[in-house]
């Protein structure tokens, strides 16, 4: 059975937001060593009739606690604020196939999409720094975030 679909490809431009700064490793850092201190109390715990292991899984969970609530303040004691557009770049993107109106069979229909891309360089990740000529493709197929598995060809 042959099945007539009508692909549309829209190409929008995405980019991810990043807050500037070593806060977000410090707080990353900070919810670790929480998790840490709230097994170590959970294990001290256990024991109930040892005094000194109680007192010790006590203050493991005080500072679990502190770790937690520092963590979550962070951004807001230093006044960080995420940068809420990338950097402006040159880069241009244009899709080269399929055609806008372009019909695919199959069903399902495999699509192969073809980009180029001037004057900037894909990456397999995007840090929190973004610089404003490297990045990855998002690509939506009717609405969709598809499953890409792509090549770079210079």
């Amino acid at each position: 059975m042959r099945v007539r679909l009508a692909v549309t490809v829209t190409a929008w431009v995405i980019g991810h937001v990043g807050i500037p700064g070593l806060a977000p490793f410090v707080a990353m850092g900070l919810l670790f060593a929480g998790m840490g201190a709230v097994v170590g109390a959970h294990a001290l715990l256990q024991d109930r009739t040892a005094r000194l292991r109680r007192a010790a899984g006590i203050g493991l969970g005080v500072v679990a606690f502190g770790c937690f609530g520092l963590a979550t303040a962070m951004p807001l004691i230093i006044h960080v604020t995420p940068a809420l557009i990338r950097p402006a770049t040159s880069a241009r993107l244009q899709i080269l196939s399929p055609r806008p109106g372009a019909v695919l069979l199959g069903d399902p229909a495999t699509v192969q999409v073809a980009l180029r891309l001037e004057r900037a360089k894909v990456v397999p990740f995007s840090s929190l720094h973004l610089l404003p000529n490297e990045g990855h493709v998002h690509l939506y197929l009717d609405g969709h975030l598809a499953s890409v598995e792509f090549v770079v060809r210079p």
